[in-house]
């Protein structure tokens, strides 16, 4: 197997554990009792969240297929950096989980953004920074869409 693929394996898996925290917290929105009033604008952020995080699979197949050998230095700057910051975003995401009782999901959103506006910043400016580093590769529209996020 080659480096791209051992390093894939690690993606995929942490990315895929990130994909199942966004799902698992946006079936939470889609159940609130008052969707009109409380439960849009918590589905939005779910859905453009997955967006990135489905944009990054895809974005790393792009940039890293073909590569024979990375260092270890550059693999944790690089994708490992980008995948604990996803599995983090997933994490930090501002809307409670099924088991989690809360009240308001508005107030939950509230308290609850500052680590995850945190992360996700870190997470596009080390994205751009990689994009600069390996000059042969693009930013991937899709996480580049999702900046928005950054204003919410």
């Amino acid at each position: 197997m080659s480096i791209f693929e051992f390093s894939s394996i690690i993606v995929a898996i942490v990315v895929g554990l990130a994909i199942a925290n966004v799902l698992d917290k946006f079936s939470y929105t889609i159940k609130v009792t008052n969707w009109i009033k409380q439960g849009w604008f918590q589905s939005l952020v779910c859905v453009l969240v997955l967006t990135m995080m489905l944009g990054y699979f895809w974005g790393f197949w792009g940039m890293f297929y073909g590569f024979t050998e990375i260092g270890l230095l550059e693999f944790v700057l690089g994708p490992f950096i980008s995948i604990t910051s996803l599995y983090l975003i997933s994490v930090f995401l501002p809307v409670p989980r099924l088991n989690e009782n809360s009240t308001d999901i508005d107030d939950y959103f509230i308290e609850g953004r500052k680590p995850f506006y945190i992360v996700m910043t870190i997470f596009i400016v080390q994205s751009q920074l990689t994009a600069f580093y390996y000059p042969h590769t693009r930013s991937e529209l899709l996480v580049l869409l999702t900046l928005p996020l950054m204003l919410l």
